[in-house]
């Protein structure tokens, strides 16, 4: 049987948003609270130089995280190792961030 593989942006897309980062940019690590989310969000913060990191699980996605990324001034966010499932959280996150 043939695995689904499913796909959200493109490498391309993820490349062009990594290549924009600047040190003007408040960005956030965002991962999941599991071991491989916790090597996610070490490895990636070797090269992005981020001004908030926070380990989340699926209930954690909800409008606390909207208020603490909006209140630290967050405009750029890199979700690590978990589905994002609330919509309106990620609309509401994208009303201020990338």
């Amino acid at each position: 049987m043939e695995p689904i593989v499913l796909s959200i942006g493109s490498e391309r897309r993820f490349f062009d948003f990594i290549s924009r980062l600047n040190e003007k940019d408040r960005i956030a690590l965002i991962s999941h609270s599991d071991l491989d989310g916790m090597a996610s969000l070490k490895v990636a913060s070797k090269v992005v130089n981020a001004s908030f990191t926070k380990f989340v699980d699926y209930f954690d996605v909800n409008e606390k995280l909207v208020n603490d990324l909006r209140s630290n001034k967050i405009n750029k966010v890199i979700f690590m190792d978990i589905s994002l499932e609330k919509k309106e959280i990620i609309t509401e996150i994208e009303s201020f961030a990338e």
